[in-house]
């Protein structure tokens, strides 16, 4: 991949948004295929560009961010991604509402993200309390995983009440949207036990049906960029050996 871009160089006096582009679009093939070691030359890449707008400086500095946190998120490094937000504070996250709303969502869910797997619950609800609330993202695919993702934040903090009510409405949307996800179904069926009130042979059979049920998941390509940016079956799996 990085010979196919050295060897088209003239491609790169394109305007900066089209470059960008191509660098971005290199970066997610890597990051779908866990080629984490060959994304160095490209975030290096991205980080030599200067430009005078600060926006699109921002949209550059917004890519930085999620691209250098991925490989940590995948190998459960959540505590290395701590620095990450610190790095970023001030010239990403604190302008996060200068990015286009694609940008803008998905570094939320990333955010929150981190968060939740650092277990600093309240910020990660935080990070999110805004978007879900806000009919007018969803037609952004990333508004979906944001929405597991903050019932997930609501059932760590014990909110169960809140979990339902969200598992309700989101159930509604799909009936009448004709869009429900297997993913989708196996965490609602997840929230719906109460692990507490389980024995441990129990909790064992439950277990068993459900990595079984994850096994057997056949992804459509909606259900795979949901899984490329949390694992949710890994989630739900990671609750029944506490």
């Amino acid at each position: 991949m990085k010979k196919l871009f050295l060897e088209n160089k003239e491609q790169w006096n394109n305007p900066p948004v089209y470059y960008v582009m191509v660098l971005e679009g290199i970066l997610e093939s890597l990051k779908r295929i866990k080629r984490y070691d060959e994304m160095g030359f490209y975030l290096d890449s991205l980080r030599s560009l200067e430009y005078s707008s600060i926006y699109f400086q921002t949209s550059i500095y917004c890519i930085d961010f999620i691209y250098s946190i991925v490989p940590h998120l995948d190998k459960g490094e959540h505590s290395k991604c701590l620095f990450f937000l610190d790095k970023f504070r001030e010239k990403l996250i604190d302008r996060i509402e200068w990015l286009r709303p694609q940008q803008y969502l998905s570094l939320s869910l990333y955010i929150a993200v981190i968060y939740l797997m650092n277990n600093k619950l309240y910020l990660a609800r935080k990070q999110l309390a805004q978007i879900v609330v806000n009919d007018s993202y969803s037609d952004i695919w990333v508004f979906r995983p944001i929405q597991l993702l903050n019932l997930i934040i609501y059932y760590e903090t014990g909110d169960f009440e809140y979990v339902g009510s969200g598992m309700r409405s989101i159930k509604r949307k799909n009936k009448l949207n004709g869009k429900s996800l297997n993913i989708e179904a196996l965490l609602f069926r997840f929230f719906n036990i109460d692990l507490a009130l389980l024995s441990v042979i129990k909790k064992k059979t439950i277990a068993d049906t459900f990595e079984k049920d994850v096994n057997a998941l056949i992804l459509n390509i909606e259900e795979r960029k949901l899984l490329s940016v949390f694992d949710f079956p890994g989630w739900i799996m990671s609750h029944f050996e506490k």
